[in-house]
């Protein structure tokens, strides 16, 4: 994939964890003696701090921010909203395409360049394989997180992956009545987690309104695309 010197000063990253988007634009900077300001933005402060250590071998400015994605335009620099791309990888898919779209045009202003990353469904495909995924323990793990919270017990539910409305749905079925802290009768559905899927075109389409170009860049196996929007 190109790198285009244009959209290097100031990248923005969302949900950065270890930040592999990120690192080939801070050495491409430093190699081209290029001043990088590395913005990571999360809501959890260890990723933060995963990320601000890896870059931190290439630029010395770096402004981490810890917020939700929707509230972080207010605490970015007005200085770093200029020049600026905003990324996010596979992150994206935690999002309906309408919020996390204009929310990437908002904080990047009118020239706004932005690359996302998505897995891509094909028209009428067979989501059977992209179910079996979410219905491992570790899925099942990860999505039970806020119930456990809660003082869920595990005992006290069952797990099952739907799709529906584009997206998978890790969803548990109470078995009892439980107080959470409003009571919910037994057969109660509670949706702790989402996935959107897309197909090609209803990307695109979710892209027109905010971007004028759209740059398909995919992986070899033709499931996932990275965009470069501007």
């Amino acid at each position: 994939m190109p790198v285009c010197p244009a959209i290097l000063p100031r990248p923005q990253e969302f949900g950065p964890g270890y930040p592999d988007k990120a690192l080939p634009i801070a050495k491409y900077c430093k190699e081209k003696l290029v001043n990088l300001d590395y913005v990571p933005v999360d809501i959890n402060k260890v990723f933060l701090e995963i990320a601000s250590q890896e870059i931190s071998k290439f630029t010395n400015s770096i402004t981490p921010i810890q917020a939700p994605f929707a509230e972080c335009s207010n605490k970015i620099p007005d200085g770093f909203k200029k020049d600026t791309l905003v990324m996010i990888g596979l992150t994206f898919m935690n999002f309906p395409s309408g919020i996390i779209i204009p929310l990437m045009k908002k904080i990047g202003g009118k020239k706004a360049r932005a690359l996302i990353a998505s897995e891509i469904i094909k028209p009428k495909s067979n989501i059977t394989s992209i179910l079996q995924r979410y219905e491992l323990p570790e899925a099942r793990g990860v999505a039970f997180g806020p119930l456990k919270a809660l003082g869920v017990s595990p005992t006290d539910v069952d797990y099952k992956v739907h799709f529906n409305n584009s997206r998978v749905e890790m969803c548990f079925t109470l078995r009892r009545s439980l107080e959470l802290p409003k009571k919910l009768a037994a057969g109660s559905q509670i949706v702790t987690a989402v996935s959107y899927r897309y197909t090609e075109d209803e990307l695109r389409r979710s892209i027109e309104p905010y971007f004028a170009n759209c740059d398909f860049h995919w992986a070899n196996d033709r499931n996932t695309v990275v965009a470069i929007l501007s």
